[in-house]
């Protein structure tokens, strides 16, 4: 999950509020079934379809409407409605974007949530983490909604750039039950909405911005989690050291080693040295972890030797380390914490709000070197 970096808008919030959604893990072409499939042409709002099943694939000009022609935006409604199979619910709009065909769901934020949350938490976790969760992913898509207000087609992707969803195929009874116990509920700091990060697993220290970024988010500081240093994923992989060499851009050199050259509180690596035939070289860790994928390098919070040619890594945690620990929000709701507790232990002198009640809510935003951010917040 990533920050934004555009300017603060003030808006009164009325509920319910919808949310664009790119799905941006599903190709074209595009075929919607439901019942009552219309299809609107966006620029004069007429007609274009309405059947059981429409068909929708790229054109250079827009999105071609199968059997009607191409048009610049359309827009489209159904009941029980359904995108190459998988359910959704909501409105569609599909039009070019960065030069492809998007479809974007424009969706009830309560229903969004509930469809984010079978993936970014197991629905059969415990109900307290789940509203846990619920209302961090509320307040950081409501935080992501704030901050594009008037900018581009969609809000959020669907992917974990943002965060996970997949619509209604695995919202269960317990997912339903967290996002209706907790609605409109979401983390304030100063009356502004947090960017509410979170990850898989910290290792038992999550991180702090200031530790990273030298600016103190007082909501962000980091800590002990006590709750998932025994149930943290630990990993081991192996890098070549000719993996590394694409990092050093003063030219072509061969690493012959690579070492941590600092770490931080919580443990994990700031940067690494790479030792080439050129030269000595500092790169900052979570360059390297996005160059190595933050799949096959799980996190920065890891111990380092090399032989062979080979950096051998052996490490602890899944994710940036920032904000929610999830497995430590598992651990603490079984335990018997509840979702308030659970929050304001990872999100430090945070105000939790019904948004409904607020009369002026805006995003809280503070700029850094996007790139740089971008790299460290890979999950």
């Amino acid at each position: 999950m990533r920050p934004v970096f555009i300017s603060i808008f003030t808006v009164a919030v009325l509920f319910p509020i919808d949310i664009r959604v790119l799905i941006a893990d599903m190709p074209p072409p595009y075929t919607i079934t439901g019942a009552h499939v219309t299809v609107l042409n966006a620029a004069y709002s007429n007609v274009i379809a309405d059947a059981p099943s429409v068909t929708f694939s790229p054109n250079a000009k827009g999105v071609t409407v199968v059997d009607k022609g191409v048009f610049t935006r359309v827009v489209v409604t159904a009941s029980n409605a359904s995108v190459n199979g998988q359910p959704f619910n909501g409105t569609f709009v599909l039009c070019r974007d960065a030069d492809k065909l998007a479809i974007i769901n424009v969706v009830p934020m309560e229903d969004y949530i509930a469809g984010v949350l079978p993936y970014e938490m197991g629905p059969s976790w415990p109900l307290e983490a789940l509203k846990a969760q619920a209302v961090a992913a509320r307040s950081y898509s409501l935080h992501y909604l704030l901050a594009c207000t008037g900018k581009g087609n969609y809000d959020v992707e669907n992917t974990t750039r943002h965060q996970v969803y997949r619509g209604t195929r695995a919202v269960t009874a317990a997912v339903r039950a967290a996002v209706s116990a907790t609605a409109g509920e979401v983390m304030l700091f100063r009356n502004k909405v947090v960017p509410a990060y979170f990850h898989a697993s910290c290792g038992g220290y999550t991180e702090g911005m200031y530790r990273i970024f030298k600016i103190d988010i007082p909501y962000l500081r980091g800590g002990p989690c006590y709750y998932c240093t025994t149930n943290a994923k630990r990993w081991t992989l192996d890098i070549p050291l000719a993996s590394f060499s694409k990092l050093i851009t003063t030219g072509t050199h061969t690493v012959k080693s690579v070492f941590i050259t600092e770490t931080d509180a919580s443990g994990r690596a700031v940067s690494l040295t790479l030792v080439s035939d050129g030269g000595s070289f500092i790169v900052p860790a979570p360059l390297i972890r996005k160059t190595v994928g933050p799949k096959k390098l799980p996190s920065l919070n890891f111990t380092l030797a090399v032989s062979n040619g080979t950096a051998h890594l052996k490490g602890v945690g899944n994710g940036h380390g920032v904000g929610m620990c999830q497995v430590g929000a598992y651990g603490m709701a079984q335990h018997g914490f509840t979702y308030r507790t659970i929050l304001e232990n990872y999100y430090k002198l945070i105000e939790i709000r019904d948004v409904r009640s607020v009369k002026d809510i805006s995003p809280d935003i503070w700029n850094l070197k996007e790139s740089y951010l971008n790299a460290f917040f890979s999950r």
